[in-house]
């Protein structure tokens, strides 16, 4: 399988992986999974609300480019520059 170098997109490191995968170092693989945790959790329980990036950023004390990541790699939609579920659940 090609493998690519790449740059973390958690902590911008540079990073060799097959093509097609996740651009995210090993280092920092576990911290985008309780990361998209955190992030579920804070839409469910405030689903009444809209989210852009910088709201859930700063909600969730991390820097705007992690929750990005998130979004760039289908973790979450963006809806008119709001956050929404995977499952396409309006928050």
């Amino acid at each position: 399988m090609p493998l690519d170098l790449v740059k973390c997109g958690m902590c911008d490191k540079a990073v060799v992986i097959e093509r097609g995968t996740k651009p995210v170092c090993q280092d920092c693989r576990q911290e985008e999974q309780e990361l998209y945790r955190r992030v579920r959790a804070l839409l469910t329980d405030y689903g009444d609300r809209r989210f852009t990036i910088q709201d859930v950023a700063g909600a969730l004390g991390v820097e705007e480019k992690k929750i990005t990541y998130l979004v760039d790699n289908g973790y979450f939609q963006l809806i008119r520059s709001h956050i929404m579920l995977e499952d396409n659940k309006r928050l």
